[in-house]
C-alpha cells in the first residue's frame, strides 16, 4: 500500500539498531578495560562500517516499504548482510569479553552475548514458519534466553556473597563498650 508507514518494520529496525548500539558501547568498554587496549577484531574501524550500513539499509528499507514496492532479491541480500554484520558484532562482543580482566564483568558480558545470540537466531530464522516443532523450539529458546538474561543480571549483584566492610566493623561500637560502669 502506497503512503502507509511501515510501523512493524520501523519498530523492528529500531530494536535491532538499539541492540547494536548496546553491543557497540559494551565492546568499547571492554576494549578500554583490556590492559593492552587491543582493537579486538578491528572493531573501531568496523563499527563505522556497520553504523553506515544500518543507516543506509534502514533508510532504503523504509522508503521501499513506504512506496509499497516488493523487492525480494535485493531485500534478502541486504538482510543476509545485516545478519552477517550482527553476527560479527556478537562474536566481537564475546571475544572482547574474554580479554577483560574483571571476572564479574566478563561473566555478565558473556551471558549477554549468549542472550543476544539466542534472540538473533530466534528472530531471524524462526520468524516465518508454521511448523509446530519449530514453534516449540522457538518457545524453548525464548524461555532459555529469559533464564540466561536473569543469570546475566544476577552476575552483577552477587547476593549470596555480600561481605561486610572491614572498616565498618571496626568503627561500630560493640554492646560491651556501650555499657559504662
Amino acid at each position: 500500500m502506497l503512503g502507509q508507514l511501515p510501523w512493524f518494520e520501523l519498530t523492528f529496525f529500531a530494536l535491532v539498531f538499539v541492540v547494536f548500539i548496546f553491543i557497540d558501547s559494551t565492546i568499547l568498554v571492554t576494549l578500554e578495560m583490556d590492559f593492552f587496549h587491543r582493537n579486538t577484531l578491528r572493531w573501531r574501524q568496523m563499527r563505522l562500517v556497520i553504523y553506515s550500513y544500518f543507516l543506509v539499509f534502514g533508510a532504503a528499507a523504509g522508503i521501499v516499504t513506504y512506496l509499497g514496492v516488493a523487492i525480494r532479491g535485493p531485500e534478502s541480500l541486504f538482510a543476509g548482510l545485516a545478519i552477517a554484520l550482527y553476527g560479527y558484532s556478537v562474536i566481537t562482543l564475546i571475544v572482547s569479553a574474554l580479554r577483560t580482566p574483571d571476572r564479574t564483568l566478563r561473566r555478565h558480558i558473556l551471558l549477554l552475548g549468549v542472550v543476544i545470540l539466542i534472540s538473533a537466531v530466534t528472530t531471524f530464522t524462526f520468524n516465518d514458519t508454521s511448523i509446530p516443532a519449530v514453534d516449540i523450539l522457538d518457545d524453548v529458546l525464548a524461555v532459555l534466553a529469559n533464564s540466561v538474561i536473569y543469570l546475566a543480571v544476577m552476575a552483577l549483584s552477587p547476593v549470596g556473597r555480600v561481605e561486610k566492610d572491614a572498616g565498618e566493623a571496626v568503627t561500630r561500637p560493640t554492646t560491651a563498650s556501650r555499657q559504662s560502669p
